[in-house]
């Protein structure tokens, strides 16, 4: 399907980190703990707290007004996953190659790993496949047929979805395309999640 992101939008480098969590929210909940490793065992609504916790300071750091932190939607993490890419992966079709770009089943050990060790894709974004499963702002719900345009979907849905696979995770879980969804009191040591800072989609604005 064609997907048009119609307003900008930032996305983290990297996963959020153990020591940036502990920066704002007293308790780490991860399995494997160290500062530089991806903060892990976190539920959709634990994300969705740390990114409120950091909205409430947004003012002292003279950002955008309107702009705010949140999850990526799926189409943003996908967009940003893909780099302009069409392939199964951002890298091609050859999934052999995935080990230099993401820490999966095959070569993590049955942990996870310090960020930003392997490859980035072509757009700069590091562990978008493998290390952390990565929550998505939206729920879980089939795609409609059709050009969309910014679409978020199920927002009242209590399943959400996570792009990306884990330190757990085959090759064909980390295809850029691969949906995945748990409820948002879900936790896992395999799920953990990107930070965004852009608009905010209508369906999230409180009436």
């Amino acid at each position: 399907r064609e997907v048009n992101i119609a307003k900008d939008f930032y996305l983290g480098e990297t996963e959020v980190t153990q020591s940036l969590w502990e920066k704002y929210i007293k308790i780490n909940p991860s399995r494997f703990q160290s500062p530089s490793l991806p903060v892990e065992g976190i539920t959709w609504k634990e994300a969705m707290a740390f990114c409120d916790a950091l909205n409430q300071l947004k003012d002292k750091w003279e950002l955008p007004e309107k702009m705010l932190f949140r999850l990526p939607s799926e189409a943003e993490w996908e967009y940003a996953a893909r780099a302009g890419s069409k392939s199964t992966f951002f890298f091609g079709e050859d999934s052999s190659l995935l080990i230099n770009y993401a820490w999966i089943s095959d070569n993590s050990e049955g942990s996870t790993k310090p960020i930003g060790l392997l490859k980035a894709n072509k757009w700069g974004f590091l562990d978008i496949y493998g290390n952390v499963r990565e929550w998505c702002l939206d729920g879980y719900e089939a795609w409609p047929s059709g050009k969309l345009t910014s679409p978020l979907l199920g927002w009242k849905n209590m399943d959400k979805v996570n792009r990306g696979g884990s330190w757990d995770s085959c090759d064909a879980c980390c295809k850029t395309a691969k949906r995945i969804n748990y409820g948002e009191n879900y936790q896992s040591s395999d799920i953990g999640f990107r930070l965004a800072f852009g608009y905010p989609f209508p369906e999230m604005i409180k009436e």
